[in-house]
């Protein structure tokens, strides 16, 4: 069941921040989101403007290049394994009944692949972001 009749639960995170979940059927999408920081953005201006929308996408595949180096050798055979962990865990946290449920550090990160994989589908990284991996990081 979804929508404002649901039963929510709420997932804590590692740093201690705290997300309601009403999305019984694919809960990752909240999860996904609210990590990488969208549910911040400001929604009128990316529905309605593209540049920024490819602004602020732009940036955040930079920060995740820098964050995780090397992020452009992910295969869809590691973002669908992925997927299936992280939505067993969430699945898991729902059948208990629980209340709250706790995230773990690898669905954290789980979340981030999620972000560099669509960064890939967009392309691949810029060009310094492959020479400052190739210079700094595999000496």
């Amino acid at each position: 069941m979804n929508g404002p009749q649901a039963t929510p639960f709420a997932l804590r995170f590692p740093d201690n921040r705290t997300l309601i979940i009403r999305d019984h059927d694919y809960p990752l999408d909240d999860a996904y989101c609210f990590l990488n920081g969208w549910y911040d953005l400001p929604r009128a201006e990316l529905v309605s403007n593209f540049s920024y929308l490819e602004e602020v996408s732009d940036r955040y595949c930079d920060h995740l290049a820098k964050t995780f180096p090397g992020y452009w050798n992910i295969t869809m055979a590691d973002l669908f394994h992925e997927s299936e962990s992280d939505e067993a865990f969430l699945r898991d946290i729902q059948k208990n009944g629980a209340d709250v449920g706790y995230a773990t550090p690898s669905l954290v990160d789980g979340m981030y692949l999620h972000a560099a994989a669509k960064c890939l589908m967009r392309g691949l990284p810029p060009l310094w972001v492959v020479l400052y991996y190739l210079y700094y990081l595999v000496k």
